[in-house]
């Protein structure tokens, strides 16, 4: 008798049932899932219907003539991109455009830009260059660059607020925070201060006020943190910032930073009311927040960016161990150290020279002419030795490159920390012209690496404002610019050649026995074929993958169902749960495996996104069994709400490696 092993898996409406050769489920419950399940494990990995990012509408050319000035506010955030890093390197193709920020890209890199010097906190940088992507318009660069200090030279007072709910269980989550707030600590000064607040259902303080040369104790409250429980992130907030007003340092770094994948589901939970929420803590209390944000599939960037923008810090996106290095061991000063806050940047464009601009990015950063020129307008910080880039993509007049001698004037207002010896209460500016003497045809290597960055943002969003940007022309300016002494930027054009090529692996798939067509696309080591699903299907896909072979039913009806299972020859199959009653609600995608090496199968995955379903499904080693010799067959059920039913027109099943 064959042998049926229950693996259950949920992402938001949709359910996924993976079974593999033991008996029929019985799940003992009227629907495929319980709430239960999803807080032991933190959600599925992989799965990125549960994401939420702040709306982007790109900003438009603006005639100068009408509206001369343009006025937001500067931050160094880098989010964006090592979020987009990890939708690359895990093979999503289909980006959400609001993921894609562009100022976030720009941001991560270094840029070589003249550096303050004589005690200046800040110093401008400018350029204009032809538009490689769209020769009827001029890129205007403004760099910014901040005084670096040294961070052995200030004490901290450090809360670190841990998300310990139950959707931080994963490996990308929970675990990556431990190490990453573990390599923190190697790093803190003797006389520093560390708390550990920690929130689920509720908040605890774990820790509060050690030393930083109390070390070991520190570590050994991070490792001993476990997940589980829902959020109540407004309750942690509360008590770190009660930890961080006691154990205050004057004229310190006093920061709160949250570990979280961005999940706020008890408490103060909407966008506007976390503004208020944070803004007054951090306005009253001194003490700034940093946010970093964790793990795949239920990531609210959008929360994480309002607490971060009204908390006077930052916002970081960790995906990897070596993104935390970069983050918080190479750049501590930068992410930790503020030297100026309140960073608002006025831009006066000459109509006489300029006939239209567009600043690209910054869409949620505006600011009004009044709010620019008001000293307590809350804007952006700078942390230590950050650089910020801004671009603006214009249309200069027939006579500007001939005649013009000044096309622009950039004014930066800010307030300088205690940290460099300033009064954080006093504005001060800075000012730069740009003119013809800015302009060159040919960028430098600098320049031409920025608009390679906004070139690929604009293809990734699909941009009604990227011109002739093309993946292959974006290439060949990547490959003549010598990358090779940064890392980072080389790891860029590594990035920028896996999506093209994983683009360009689209291409027609075998019809199997059936009248549907398919699309064959690699998927990092696995295969992926989308397979028209047409209304009513009595035969099914066949998808190869290698020596396995999986066979795809749909089952609309309990009918179906039956039909199917009778068809596998299986008389011991679940009527239980698969009842008509279910099948009212639900429809099955029923797959069948056929393997001879004794290998169990998992989803890991599931996403619905412009009517494509793809679920990835994972071998696993043999869970204790012996090695097979005979055939041995897998099911896979994949159960989808019929509502959510009605939008899909293609199912793609991935194959991923032996664990």
């Amino acid at each position: 008798m064959k042998k049926y092993l229950k693996i259950l898996s949920v992402v938001l409406l949709i359910s996924i049932f993976t079974v593999s050769c033991a008996m029929a489920p019985d799940l003992g419950m009227s629907a495929p899932m319980g709430d239960a399940y999803l807080g032991m494990m933190g959600g599925v990995e992989g799965d990125l219907s549960g994401e939420d990012y702040t709306e982007i509408v790109e900003n438009a050319f603006v005639n100068a003539a009408e509206t001369p000035d343009s006025y937001f506010s500067i931050d160094a955030n880098t989010a964006s991109y090592p979020n987009l890093r990890r939708y690359l390197q895990q093979g999503y193709l289909n980006i959400p455009k609001d993921a894609v920020r562009v100022e976030e890209m720009l941001n991560y890199f270094d840029y070589d830009y003249e550096k303050p010097t004589d005690g200046s906190v800040l110093a401008l940088t400018s350029s204009v260059f032809d538009n490689p992507y769209n020769p009827a318009t001029k890129l205007l660069t403004i760099g910014l660059a901040a005084q670096e200090i040294e961070f052995k030279d200030i004490r901290n007072n450090l809360v670190f607020l841990i998300d310990v709910s139950g959707s931080m269980y994963s490996e990308d989550k929970l675990p990556l925070v431990q190490q990453s707030f573990s390599m923190l600590v190697e790093n803190l000064n003797p006389e520093d201060r560390v708390s550990i607040v920690t929130y689920a259902g509720s908040d605890k303080v774990v820790l509060k006020g050690a030393f930083g040369y109390e070390k070991q104790k520190i570590l050994a409250a991070i490792e001993d943190l476990e997940a589980g429980g829902s959020t109540a992130g407004s309750a942690g907030i509360t008590t770190a910032y009660e930890i961080a007003k006691e154990c205050f340092i004057e004229g310190g770094n006093n920061r709160v930073i949250l570990a979280t994948d961005g999940d706020f589901n008890v408490g103060v939970t909407g966008l506007l009311d976390l503004e208020t929420f944070i803004k007054y803590r951090a306005q009253s209390t001194g003490v700034t927040f940093s946010v970093f944000g964790f793990g795949t599939g239920n990531l609210k960037a959008d929360k994480m960016e309002t607490l971060a923008l009204n908390g006077n810090g930052t916002y970081g996106y960790i995906d990897s161990l070596k993104e935390a290095r970069r983050a918080l061991v190479e750049q501590i000063g930068g992410t930790l150290v503020t030297v100026a806050k309140d960073v608002k940047a006025g831009i006066s464009f000459n109509p006489e020279y300029v006939e239209a601009y567009r600043l690209i990015g910054y869409e949620n950063k505006l600011l009004t002419e009044d709010e620019f020129n008001d000293s307590s307008t809350d804007a952006g910080e700078l942390g230590s030795g950050h650089t910020v880039t801004v671009v603006y993509e214009v249309i200069l007049t027939d006579k500007a490159l001939s005649e013009g001698e000044r096309f622009a004037d950039v004014k930066i207002k800010y307030k300088p920390t205690e940290n460099v010896g300033g009064d954080s209460e006093t504005e001060q500016e800075i000012t730069l012209g740009i003119g013809t003497e800015k302009y060159h045809a040919e960028p430098g290597e600098s320049d031409a690496f920025v608009a390679s960055v906004i070139e690929f943002a604009l293809i990734l969003r699909d941009s009604e404002y990227k011109g002739d940007a093309n993946i292959n022309d974006l290439i060949a300016r990547l490959d003549a610019l010598d990358l090779t002494n940064d890392e980072c930027k080389d790891e860029f054009k590594a990035l920028v050649k896996l999506y093209k090529e994983r683009m360009d692996s689209l291409g027609s798939g075998d019809d199997a026995n059936t009248n549907m067509r398919g699309v064959h696309e690699t998927y990092i080591k696995s295969n992926i074929r989308y397979w028209d699903i047409s209304p009513v299907n009595d035969e099914s896909v066949e998808i190869e993958f290698g020596e396995y072979n999986l066979d795809v039913y749909r089952c609309d009806t309990f009918e179906d169902y039956v039909h199917i299972q009778e068809l596998m020859g299986k008389v011991d199959y679940s009527t239980e749960v698969y009842n008509e009653e279910f099948f009212e609600k639900y429809t099955m995608l029923y797959g069948f495996f056929g393997t001879s090496d004794g290998y169990t199968f998992k989803v890991e995955s599931v996403t619905i996104e412009n009517g494509n379903l793809r679920a990835k499904v994972v071998q696993t080693s043999p869970t204790g069994m012996e090695h097979l010799d005979r055939a041995c067959d897998w099911e896979v059920y994949i159960v989808v709400p019929k509502e959510d039913m009605q939008s899909v027109t293609s199912i793609a099943i991935i194959l991923g490696d032996i664990n």
